[in-house]
C-alpha cells in the first residue's frame, strides 16, 4: 500500500490507460524472474498488460531492502495472485543480483 498502492490502486486494478493493473494481470505471471528488478529500479518503454500497451515509466524504489522487496512480492501472490507460490529472500536475492 506504501509503494504501489497510489499508481496501481489498492485493488490492484491500475488506472484506465496510464498505469498497468498488477492485479492477475498476465505481465507480472509472465515476468515473475524480473519482478524484484523491476520494484527496485523501475522499468520504461512499452508493456502489454492484458493486451493493453503501457508507456508509462515506472520509478524504483531504491532503497527498499531485499527483504522489503521479498514482502511486496509476497503480498502480489497473496492478494493479487501472481503465481502459486510465494517468493523467498533467496530468489529475490538473485534477481536483484542480475538487474541490468
Amino acid at each position: 500500500m506504501t509503494h504501489c498502492a497510489s499508481c496501481h490502486g489498492e485493488s490492484g486494478k491500475g488506472f484506465q490507460e496510464l498505469i498497468p493493473p498488477l492485479n492477475q494481470a498476465d505481465y507480472a505471471q509472465e515476468n515473475t524472474d524480473r519482478l524484484a528488478c523491476i520494484i527496485k529500479y523501475g522499468i520504461e518503454g512499452e508493456v502489454e498488460v492484458e493486451g493493453v500497451v503501457y508507456d508509462q515509466p515506472m520509478a524504483g524504489i531504491l532503497d527498499l531492502s531485499p527483504e522489503e522487496i521479498t514482502n511486496i512480492l509476497n503480498f502480489l501472490v497473496t492478494d493479487f495472485k501472481l503465481r502459486d507460490k510465494k517468493f523467498q529472500l533467496t530468489e529475490v536475492r538473485t534477481q536483484l543480483s542480475r538487474c541490468q
